[in-house]
């Protein structure tokens, strides 16, 4: 089964940023992603430095899910049990699809 995030693959993010307890980055026009368990990010210091990336790739195991932008940067998001901060560990929102929520 593909994983939904992939159909982001292509997709500049236009915005991103920490929203309460969680980081929204929205992609596109019609697409976004809020990450509410642990992630870290490389080659950023700032989730808001991700804006005007491209998403290049999407990787996922039962550990963690990496998202690649270009430029070589990636976010390690963790879904391991210490990671979670509430029930939902990310919720992807796509225009005219239903929402779906890892967790």
């Amino acid at each position: 089964m593909k994983n939904p995030l992939e159909e982001l693959v292509g997709l500049r993010v236009t915005k991103a940023e920490i929203v309460h307890d969680y980081l929204q980055v929205i992609l596109g026009e019609r697409a976004g992603i809020r990450i509410c368990n642990d992630y870290r990010l490389s080659g950023q210091t700032q989730p808001s430095t991700l804006t005007g990336l491209v998403l290049t790739g999407v990787y996922q195991n039962d550990s963690q899910v990496v998202i690649s932008f270009e430029g070589d940067v990636k976010m390690v998001i963790s879904l391991l049990p210490e990671a979670y901060k509430g029930p939902e560990a990310i919720i992807l929102n796509r225009e005219g699809l239903p929402t779906v929520v890892w967790n």
